[in-house]
């Protein structure tokens, strides 16, 4: 709605002079179906590698086509990385990479009800700043919680590929099509309309990011190459 509307705008106005100031950036989300955790941004390369090689999740998600910011009639990506990425980047950081820049990336922890999983994401989030220098041994000491310990095997990349807006109507999922990275092959139907309507498989991939039948909206995404 309209109000909604300017309201993000004004905290994204808020937002932009700290962003453009931040060296790394871990934006913590959760879902609205049952999914297993993952980390999303735009493009894969060493310095979000360097980030995602000590978060536990199964996959990560990119998007180097701007698939996300194509569906909604923007040039370029939308997203809170982008910005950071872009335009990042602080006098502590210039110091210690020789160059001003900034890393940032989403890590989606889960089902938002899910709440057994919040000691892991905190375990996580704080080895994170522990590897980029930003939290010292007595910081631990003093919260009284260790980071994470193990190196996870590294994740899957895929490359969002296909994003939908779907039409104002309810909409019901097929048996395990509500759930996060859900294996699909072309032809194989999501769910069905109440105007009856039904919705298939475009290509073969994961069916990701669903949500709950009052806010739609469904992408897909298939495994990188790179």
């Amino acid at each position: 709605d309209e109000t909604q509307k300017w309201d993000d705008l004004d905290r994204a106005r808020e937002l932009v002079p700290l962003l453009a100031q931040t060296d790394y950036l871990f934006d913590i989300h959760a879902t609205n179906f049952d999914s297993p955790p993952f980390i999303c941004f735009g493009h894969d390369d060493p310095e979000h590698q360097e980030l995602y090689q000590y978060i536990p999740v199964p996959y990560v998600l990119t998007d180097p086509d701007t698939r996300l910011s194509a569906d909604m009639g923007l040039s370029e990506l939308s997203t809170t990385d982008y910005y950071v990425d872009t335009f990042g980047g602080s006098p502590w950081g210039e110091k210690k990479f020789g160059h001003k820049r900034g890393v940032a990336l989403c890590y989606e922890t889960g089902q938002q009800t899910d709440f057994h999983r919040v000691e892991g994401a905190l375990q996580t989030v704080l080895q994170l700043m522990q590897q980029v220098g930003v939290v010292t041994p007595e910081f631990f000491e003093a919260i009284g919680i260790s980071p994470a310990q193990n190196k996870p095997a590294m994740p899957q990349v895929y490359a969002l590929t296909k994003g939908e807006i779907t039409k104002n109507c309810k909409f019901a999922y097929d048996s395990g099509m509500g759930q996060g990275w859900v294996p699909v092959i072309k032809g194989k139907r999501v769910g069905v309309y109440a105007d009856g309507q039904e919705v298939f498989v475009e290509e073969d991939g994961m069916l990701i990011l669903q949500r709950a039948p009052d806010k739609m909206c469904r992408h897909r995404a298939s495994q990188s190459r790179s």
